[in-house]
C-alpha cells in the first residue's frame, strides 16, 4: 500500500492542527479572562461601601494632601534659610579665628 502525500495536503495538514492549537489556547486565556472578571465583580462588590465612602471623601483627602505639601514646602524653605545664615557664621568665624591666629601665632 502506498501513501502519496502531496506538499499541499501536508500544509493543510499542519495549518488545521496550528489552529486547533492556537484555539484551544484562546479558549482556555477566555476561561481564565472570564475567571478573572468574576473575581473583580466579586471584591468591587465586597468593596462597593469603602469605595464609595473613599469617592466622597477624596476632595477632603485631596486638600490634606495640598496642605501637607504646602507645609513641607514651607519648612524646606525655612531649612534652607537657616542652613545658609549657618554656612555664613561658620565662615565669619573661620575668618576670625584664622585672623586670630595670624595676629598671635605670628613668629
Amino acid at each position: 500500500m502506498i501513501i502519496e502525500v502531496n506538499m499541499k495536503t501536508l500544509l493543510l495538514g499542519i495549518l488545521i492542527i496550528t489552529a486547533i492549537i492556537a484555539l484551544t489556547y484562546l479558549i482556555v486565556i477566555l476561561i481564565k479572562v472570564g475567571k478573572l472578571v468574576d473575581n473583580l465583580n466579586k471584591t468591587i462588590e465586597k468593596n462597593k461601601t469603602n469605595l464609595d465612602n473613599t469617592l466622597k471623601n477624596i476632595n477632603d483627602i485631596s486638600e490634606n494632601v495640598r496642605d501637607i505639601s504646602d507645609v513641607a514646602l514651607e519648612t524646606t524653605a525655612e531649612a534652607i534659610i537657616l542652613k545658609e545664615g549657618l554656612f555664613d557664621k561658620v565662615d565669619i568665624v573661620k575668618d576670625i579665628v584664622n585672623i586670630a591666629s595670624s595676629v598671635f601665632l605670628k613668629k
